[in-house]
């Protein structure tokens, strides 16, 4: 085997691996995992869905990322509630949830949820609580990368918008 074989094979192996605990702090702001291969510049197989349109403030809304086709499987992922760029909010994620777990970016606290380790070809749909600050008044746009695998992943996948009055 040639040595730039080798080293392709190396790397792709390196990007599968790479944060299946979740993503790292340095994809708070971007969003783009580290994964040593460029997002997909296709549109996304992914949707983020709202359970409801508006909310007041303080409130909570499930969201859910889902694949349009059943091979859509999810193995990777990380989503934010933004106001322009910045995350709001907090996620309400219970401590044994088998994908999720919280993350905070920034000043905040568990403002972004990304996945645990996946095994298998992971889910199509996952669903997460997330709740408003108590005195945001402001339209939010839930933002989420999502990796099919290690290789494969969108970057900038949005939601509708959500009223918080």
């Amino acid at each position: 085997m040639n040595a730039k074989v080798l080293f392709i094979c190396l790397t792709t192996i390196a990007a599968a691996n790479a944060f299946s605990a979740g993503a790292p702090d340095l994809a708070c702001f971007d969003m783009v995992p580290q994964h040593h291969v460029d997002p997909q510049s296709s549109k996304s197989p992914y949707l983020v869905k709202l359970s409801k349109n508006q909310l007041k403030s303080g409130d909570q809304v499930d969201v859910t990322i889902h694949g349009l086709k059943q091979s859509d499987t999810i193995k990777g992922f990380m989503m934010q509630a933004r106001v322009g760029d910045t995350p709001v909010g907090k996620w309400l994620v219970k401590k044994n949830d088998s994908y999720g777990q919280p993350l905070s970016c920034g000043k905040g606290i568990d403002n972004a949820v990304t996945h645990k380790k996946i095994d298998g070809d992971g889910p199509n749909s996952l669903t997460f609580t997330w709740q408003a600050p108590p005195d945001l008044e402001a339209h939010v746009t839930f933002r989420a990368t999502v990796a099919l695998n290690g290789g494969v992943f969108w970057v900038g996948v949005l939601s509708p918008q959500l009223a918080v009055y």
